[in-house]
């Protein structure tokens, strides 16, 4: 592991000042760069060793070592009261279900219903298009609409009928 470097080239000499916290401390901790960064400059003149000066190396001073965050307490959660257990009464009795007159629709299980109709000259072509299907017809008139439909029918000629009615274009058709 080792400290993050940064490529100054300010002031038309290059130089790699170490990368800073906010805090002013090396930032450090990172693995190596596995790619060799080529600096874009003129090439130096290599320099005959005995020309060079007897130097000192001196290394930077290393990243200081930090010190381990300190443990963070974490507050137990209060002790879950357990309820205590329920014994099973014996329960009331249902209340038995009182009959009522259910009003069956009458027409339910025998016919397709075609549509509903606000206009009466609508309801009569939708007629005369369903006895051009060969189907009996039927209306009922619910409040102020005139209710149109194929049959009755005997249960076995219910879905063809529904068929040939949507295929005749009520799409909105359906079995009552």
């Amino acid at each position: 592991m080792g400290c993050v470097f940064l490529l100054d080239g300010a002031g038309g000499e290059a130089r790699w000042v170490a990368r800073v916290t906010r805090d002013g401390l090396p930032l450090c901790g990172y693995p190596p760069s596995p790619k060799v960064v080529e600096i874009a400059e003129p090439p130096v003149q290599a320099v005959p060793p005995a020309a060079l000066p007897e130097q000192e190396l001196t290394l930077p001073a290393a990243p200081p070592v930090l010190a381990e965050p300190a443990p963070v307490e974490v507050a137990k959660p209060a002790p879950v009261k357990t309820a205590e257990p329920v014994i099973d009464a014996p329960r009331p009795a249902k209340p038995s279900k009182k009959k009522t007159s259910v009003r069956k629709d009458p027409l339910a299980g025998k016919y397709v219903q075609v549509g509903a109709f606000g206009i009466a000259q609508n309801a009569e072509r939708a007629k005369a298009r369903l006895h051009a299907l060969g189907l009996p017809v039927s209306t009922q008139q619910v409040s102020g609409l005139t209710i149109v439909f194929a049959g009755p029918l005997a249960p076995v000629e219910l879905q063809e009928a529904l068929r040939a009615v949507r295929r005749a274009g009520f799409s909105d058709a359906y079995l009552r």
